[in-house]
């Protein structure tokens, strides 16, 4: 359920998290057309009061950042 509109401004791929490995990791993934088309989602995303979800700085350790371009057999190309 998307209570604060972010799904709106663009799909959810995949939300995972780990439970054998490195513990307690969990990853987003967010298809964008180009690079453009994320810039501007993400300037979006900062009009929508609830995103990021508040609550979430007291269990954040890090995050990182990755820009993956998929493969030529990937339904996402």
């Amino acid at each position: 359920q998307d209570k604060n509109g972010r799904l709106k401004l663009s799909p959810l791929a995949l939300m995972a998290y780990s439970s054998t490995g490195d513990l307690n990791r969990l990853m987003h993934i967010w298809p964008y057309k180009d690079y453009d088309d994320r810039t501007k989602v993400r300037s979006q995303t900062k009009n929508i009061a609830s995103w990021p979800p508040k609550g979430l700085g007291e269990y954040l350790i890090g995050q990182e950042n990755k820009i993956l371009i998929p493969a030529s057999c990937s339904p996402m190309s």
